[in-house]
């Protein structure tokens, strides 16, 4: 997928790319809610916003039962207390793994129609 958003951003160093600004710059955290607050009503869905999708992961990965601190570094929390000053680990193959369960699970729920 990122090759080819690379490819639609052509010469661009972005990703991203900002379609507001002339000179080079990616777009900016605010860009998804204004998009998501100006299409509400052609999906007809309540009102939403991007952060809603983070809360969703981080309840659905821990009722799946990942570990808690795999969820928190999924969604690039820092350790809290004595965790932060000696656990450095940054959980790699455990994020990949719950991530990849995690879309075991979209998949599931798109095909059954839940």
């Amino acid at each position: 997928m990122f090759n080819e958003l690379k490819t639609l951003a052509k010469k661009s160093k972005f990703v991203l790319q900002s379609p507001q600004v002339k000179d080079e710059e990616p777009i900016i955290y605010t860009t998804v809610n204004r998009a998501v607050l100006r299409h509400q009503n052609h999906f007809k869905i309540e009102k939403w916003t991007p952060h809603d999708l983070r809360r969703t992961v981080s309840t659905q990965l821990n009722e799946m039962g990942i570990l808690l601190h795999v969820v928190e570094k999924i969604l690039n929390h820092r350790m809290q207390g004595v965790m932060a000053v000696y656990n450095k680990a940054e959980y790699y193959d455990q994020k990949v793994s719950a991530l990849n369960q995690w879309a075991k699970r979209i998949e599931e729920i798109v095909s059954s129609g839940e």
